[in-house]
This record gives structure tokens, C-alpha cells and sequence, in this order.
């Protein structure tokens, strides 16, 4: 069976649904960070592919050398055996859903007839090359509805309710990565973005993005967030500690330097801020990273 953790970081489920009568899903669970935590180590699983999604906050997954960045309502995909984790970025506090499926044609898939299961499991495959996709908001109470299935007393009936769920969630999933339609960025909110990759370095308002945008800060702010499920000043924020990353892999650079050098106040102010974000010290994080 699998089980519940609560830490001070959040709480954790996962359960292998092999225990259910569906070893096809040897492992479905849900996180719920109350703050951040260490970096997601690269890993991979053999053989099977792995659906997340992302309820609320946000997450940076690396995977193919290449980061992306999965913010609320939105699905992330690995393939079978594709090396993944968060890469140096911590894991963000955030509700996080996912699934491991091994793609099992020897027999009916999650009790579906044969002809059925072959076209679903297509489909499933295919899911890495659209990656990074738009959900709807229902995905998250099948995900709440399949683990409140696990608790029934009724055990043959929670496996019916649970193979039907499944069979719905995997199907909502395929149908919005069919749709692929990640939510695209008001021409105003990708030039602050630029405006703010071009100028990390300088003291950065509200009121100067708003400009860039060409709207009112009441406005901007509301859009911003709606658009990237995060307020713009703690983007902006997080820019700074992404640079910061990057330049304290070069053992060259004093953290003073890096700190003053990216807009904060003090080396102590930076290092509170890194903290806070990256849940260690930005000293930690060069010995880590030199390692």
C-alpha cells in the first residue's frame, strides 16, 4: 500500500494502484507544499511515463536540458526512461497531482476492452511530444475523486469507481494536449518579460513594467498574474535569484559581488532572499554545485 507523510515542507500521498487491481499505475500521489524544498533530483522511470499536474503555484522542470516552466492548471509529461527533476531550481511550494503509467497491452488496460485500450495507449505515448499543455480545471477533482475512492469501505465497488476515473483522467488528458493551447502571453506582458531579462541588474517597479506594457499598474498587476500565476514583483525576484544560480557556479565571483550586482540591499538581504526561494544558503549552493 502507499501512505501519507505530513512534514513541515507540506503534505504527501502516494498509493500504487496495484492494490486496487491496477499494476498498470504502480504509482498516483499528490504533493501540497507549504514552502519550498530541496531541488527534485535528476531521475527516470524505466519503462513507464509519468503525467503531472500542476493544481496551484508553479514548478520548473528540467528535462532534455531544457527547462520548463508549469504553472497552476497546466500538465507536465516525461517519457519512458527521459532523465528529469527540477535541475537546481527548488521545489516550489505548490499543489502537485501525478501519475506513473506502464504502458501494459498483455491485458485489458485499466479494465478497458482491447480495441479501446490500443488507442488510448497510442495516444499516451505520443504525450512527450506535446510536453508542456493547458488542463481544465475538473482534472483536479478526478485526482481528489480517485483518492477519496481509496478510503471507501465498499473495496470492489472503490475499484469500479476508480478503473471509470482513471479512464476519464487519462482521456481529459489526451484531449487537452490534442487542443495544446498553452495560454499565450498579451503582447504588452512578453515585452515587460523582455524588459526584465534585458535589465535584471537594475532597480525594477511596478510602475516602469506597467509603462513598458502601456498600462495602468492596477491593470498590469491583475493581467500579469492572471497571465503567469505569480505577481511581478516576486518574478522579478526570481529572476534575480535564477541569475544569481548561475553566477555563483563561477567560484570567481565574490556572493558580495553577485549580490550588489543583481539590486540587493546587502549581502545579508541576498542571502535571506535566496534562503527564503532556493532553501539554502547561496555559500551552500556554490559548495553544492562545485560538487
Amino acid at each position: 500500500m502507499g501512505g501519507r507523510e505530513t512534514t513541515s515542507a507540506g503534505f504527501d500521498r502516494r498509493e500504487d494502484l496495484a492494490d486496487y487491481g491496477y499494476p498498470e499505475i504502480p504509482l498516483f500521489g499528490r504533493e501540497q507544499l507549504r514552502r519550498a524544498a530541496k531541488p527534485m533530483g535528476r531521475h527516470l522511470h524505466s519503462g513507464m511515463l509519468e503525467i503531472c499536474y500542476m493544481a496551484s503555484g508553479m514548478q520548473v522542470f528540467k528535462v532534455c536540458g531544457r527547462d520548463y516552466l508549469v504553472k497552476a492548471g497546466e500538465f507536465f509529461v516525461t517519457g519512458q526512461d527521459e532523465p528529469h527533476g527540477t535541475g537546481s531550481h527548488p521545489r516550489e511550494k505548490s499543489r502537485l497531482y501525478w501519475l506513473q503509467i506502464i504502458p501494459q497491452r498483455t491485458t485489458g488496460f485499466i479494465g478497458m476492452q482491447a480495441d479501446a485500450a490500443e488507442i488510448l495507449l497510442n495516444r499516451l505515448e505520443k504525450l512527450p511530444r506535446k510536453r508542456h499543455f493547458t488542463g481544465v480545471p475538473v482534472v483536479r477533482s478526478l485526482f481528489d475523486s480517485i483518492f477519496a475512492n481509496m478510503s471507501g469501505s465498499a473495496r470492489d465497488w472503490s475499484r469500479v469507481r476508480i478503473g471509470i476515473q482513471l479512464q476519464e483522467l487519462l482521456a481529459l488528458t489526451v484531449e487537452c494536449a490534442a487542443k495544446a493551447s498553452l495560454r499565450q502571453l498579451n503582447t504588452g506582458t512578453n515585452r515587460v518579460l523582455k524588459f526584465i531579462d534585458e535589465n535584471i541588474s537594475e532597480p525594477l517597479t511596478v510602475a516602469d513594467m506597467a509603462a513598458v506594457a502601456g498600462v495602468s499598474e492596477s491593470w498590469f498587476k491583475a493581467r500579469f498574474r492572471r497571465e503567469l500565476s505569480i505577481g511581478p514583483a516576486e518574478y522579478v525576484l526570481r529572476k534575480r535569484i535564477d541569475t544569481a544560480c548561475r553566477l555563483l557556479s563561477d567560484p570567481a565571483i565574490p556572493i558580495t559581488t553577485i549580490a550588489l550586482d543583481l539590486g540587493f540591499s546587502s549581502s545579508q538581504n541576498f542571502a535571506t532572499v535566496f534562503r527564503r526561494v532556493m532553501n539554502t544558503s547561496p555559500r551552500e549552493f556554490r559548495k553544492r554545485r562545485k560538487a
